[in-house]
Order: structure tokens, then C-alpha cells, then sequence
């Protein structure tokens, strides 16, 4: 049986050194001195191993604080050091500084079971370079305040779903307040893309609520596309995003809003667009906008749902305007398009304010599509050449247009 099994230490090789000095003067007790070092290399230690440690400290009677000099902790292939002082009355944690160039989430893991099960899904490409320094309240470490400062290169993988997220170049500062994670400049690159991030997340409320906002500039869609297992389908350009608003773990409660952009824009597969334009296409292909183009649009999301009114895809003089809402939660969409030329071509036609309009509803990977509205002028033999119909793309009209027979009939002139 280990007797003080917290003192239990097991050495690859030499033994640590220990030493204590304490000086006693019988006339004056409260005046006792005690300080003590610790140096080893290669030894375990509640069954993790370090590689190094030179620790020093001392008890200054005076202010009863327990001040650590200096310590300097080897684990891994990387350095834990600093300076810091315990106050034994308050059992309070005064850091200095704490500068960290180990795997903190090996660490803490080897530390703590419920750790290594919380953060199960991450994992560190490289040790990130990371500096502390503040307070930490032993007996409720929840009420800590510190200010850390963090890079990391190679960055880390999340890994869901037997899918892995490569998140890289982590760099940044941010405040940790009785439970609260605030910053104002922390940003990363995920797919290729730069993500920045201020604002703050409640870490110990319901719901981990985040209150801020969050800016994506040039992540490549077919990245994004790749990373879902649809990289076989040709969606090209760049993404543009912004969210602000208050986030929560569950989706229904999220709300705020922003924008979206896509320059150099391939949608062949991007829910709601990709169908609809599929869907108009082989009646119109001017409509069916396969070349480049651009998605610009704003949103909102309110009790978990997302609703947008000017979702727009631009090529080659045709564009497409949604307006819809989308279900979160349940993935369950229902939108209007409208399709139109663009300003300059449809004064040129004659198709000024004349649109072709599509509603769906259903799930978001595949909702039910009909035609709502199809002016007849876009039937016109004149205007084949500008859209590309045809009378053999325009029978395509029967069974795809909401209403009576006799309206299909009319625009096909039987």
C-alpha cells in the first residue's frame, strides 16, 4: 500500500531530487521559512509521464502565499513553464505567466477520464505555442479569470460522423471570465478558408449560448463540397459569409442573420439552386446557368428557422431570385423562384418584368418542384436563340406546370 499516494512517483531512470529547507526560530514561529525544489527527467507521475521538471518554491509566512519561482515541465515532445503563487488561505492561483509549448489535449486527457470523453472527437495536428496569465479559484476553477494568447500552426481535426474537419493557423487572444470565453480577434483557416471570430460563448450556461459574430472570406465551395462526400459534382467558387446573432447548441433557439456570397459560382448541386435550375433548364437552358456565375443574398434566422427573400444567381444574362424559409432543425424547406433576364437583355427582348416562377417545398435535398407562373412570351420562336428553347425544350412544359391543360396548350399554341 503507497502511504501519501499523491507523492507516488515512479522513474524511468534516476530518481527525481526532492529537497527541503526550513528554518525555525523558536522567539518568532510566524516567521518560519520553507522552500523546496524538485529535478528529474523520465518519471511518472499519477501514470503520466514526464520527460522533465525543475520546480522551485517557497512559503512566505507573511503573506502565506506559496510563491513558485519558477517551474519548468517537460511532457511530450514540448514545455509547460512559468511563475505563480498559491494563496493557502484563499486557496486562490495568481499566475504570472504560464507559457505552454505541449499537446494540452493529450495532457489534460492523461489527466482526466472525463476530459479524454468530452473532447473525443478532437485531435491536435502539432502543440500549439500558448501564454496565460490571471487567477484561479481552487475550490471553483468554473470562476477562474485569465487571458490567454494562442497559436497554433498545423491545428487540430474534428472529427464527426467519420468525417474529419481540418482546422489550421489557430491564432488569437481571448479572456476566460467566471465561465465566460470572450474575444474580439480569433481567427483560423477551415477548408482553406479564413474564419474570424468575436464574441463571447457562456461555456457554463444551458445551451452554451455564443453572442457575436462570425466572418468566412474565400473558402472554396468544392472543398466544402469534398468535405461532405460531394466532391464529384463539379460546384465551383468561393465563399463569402457572415453570421450575427446569438448561437446556441440547440438549433431552435438560434437567432440573427447576414449574408452570403459565392463568386465564380458553379451550383450544380447546391440545395434549392442546383434543382431549380436543373428543373428549368431542360425548358429553358438559358435558365439552366451551367457556366460561372455569382450567389449573393441576405439572411435571417429566428426560432430556428432561416428565411431569405433575395437569394440571387446571376450568369450569362439569366439570374434567379429565391425566396424561402428553411426548417433547421427538421431540414424542410419551401421557397418561391423567380426567373428572369437580366436588366439590359430583357429590354432587349421585350421580356422587361416578365418572370418564370417555381415553387418547392420538402426536404432540403430534394424538394417537390412545379412551375407556378410561365409567361407566354418565353415561348416565343423569336426568342429561341436567346434562351435556347425549342418546340422539343418546351414540351417539356406538360406535366411540370401547376393549372388546367388548357394553360400548356395556349403557350405551346395547340
Amino acid at each position: 500500500t503507497k502511504v501519501l499516494p499523491w507523492l507516488y512517483i515512479e522513474s524511468e531512470g534516476a530518481p527525481p531530487e526532492m529537497r527541503l529547507d526550513f528554518s525555525f526560530d523558536s522567539e518568532a514561529p510566524e516567521a518560519a521559512k520553507l522552500s523546496a525544489s524538485l529535478n528529474g527527467n523520465r518519471f511518472r507521475w499519477e501514470d503520466v509521464m514526464f520527460t522533465s521538471a525543475s520546480v522551485a518554491a517557497e512559503y512566505n509566512p507573511e503573506t502565506k502565499a506559496l510563491d513558485f519561482s519558477t517551474f519548468q515541465i517537460g511532457y511530450g515532445e514540448g514545455i509547460l513553464g512559468g511563475k505563480m503563487s498559491l494563496d493557502t488561505e484563499t486557496r486562490v492561483l495568481t499566475v504570472e505567466q504560464i507559457q505552454s509549448t505541449v499537446d494540452l489535449l493529450a495532457f489534460a486527457s492523461e489527466l482526466d477520464a472525463d476530459v479524454e470523453e468530452a473532447l473525443a472527437g478532437l485531435t491536435f495536428v502539432d502543440a500549439p505555442n500558448v501564454k496565460m496569465s490571471g487567477q484561479v479559484p481552487l475550490d471553483d476553477p468554473k470562476l477562474a479569470r485569465l487571458s490567454v494568447n494562442y497559436d497554433h500552426r498545423q491545428g487540430l481535426l474534428y472529427t464527426k460522423d467519420e468525417r474529419a474537419l481540418p482546422v489550421r493557423d489557430l491564432r488569437g487572444s481571448f479572456d476566460f471570465n467566471q465561465g465566460i470565453l470572450e474575444t474580439n480577434d480569433f481567427a483560423g483557416n477551415v477548408l482553406d478558408g479564413n474564419v474570424a471570430i468575436n464574441g463571447s460563448i457562456r461555456l457554463t450556461a444551458e445551451g452554451t449560448p455564443f453572442s457575436g459574430r462570425i466572418e468566412v472570406e474565400s473558402m472554396p465551395l468544392a472543398k466544402v463540397a469534398e468535405y461532405y462526400g460531394k466532391g464529384d459534382l463539379g460546384m465551383t467558387g468561393n465563399i463569402f459569409f457572415d453570421f450575427r446573432g446569438f448561437g446556441y447548441s440547440e438549433v431552435s433557439k438560434i437567432r440573427g442573420g447576414g449574408s452570403i456570397r459565392v463568386d465564380g459560382a458553379r451550383l450544380p448541386a447546391f440545395h434549392v439552386i442546383g434543382p431549380v435550375q436543373k428543373f428549368l433548364g431542360t425548358v429553358i437552358p438559358a435558365f439552366g446557368i451551367q457556366g460561372e456565375g455569382s450567389l449573393t443574398g441576405a439572411y435571417i434566422i429566428e426560432s430556428g428557422t432561416l428565411l431569405t427573400n433575395d437569394l440571387t444567381v446571376a450568369q450569362a444574362g439569366a439570374q434567379l431570385v429565391t425566396n424561402g424559409n428553411l426548417m433547421l432543425e427538421k431540414q424542410y424547406v419551401r421557397f418561391t423562384t423567380k426567373a428572369s433576364l437580366q436588366p439590359t437583355l430583357a429590354r432587349a427582348t421585350g421580356l422587361e418584368e416578365k418572370v418564370i416562377e417555381v415553387s418547392g417545398e420538402g426536404d432540403l435535398t430534394d424538394p417537390s418542384l412545379s412551375l407556378a407562373g410561365f409567361p407566354t412570351d418565353f415561348a416565343s420562336d423569336k426568342l429561341s436563340e436567346v434562351l435556347g428553347t425549342s418546340p422539343e425544350t418546351l414540351q417539356g412544359l406538360k406535366g411540370m406546370l401547376s393549372g388546367e391543360e388548357e394553360d400548356v396548350a395556349k403557350i405551346l399554341g395547340a
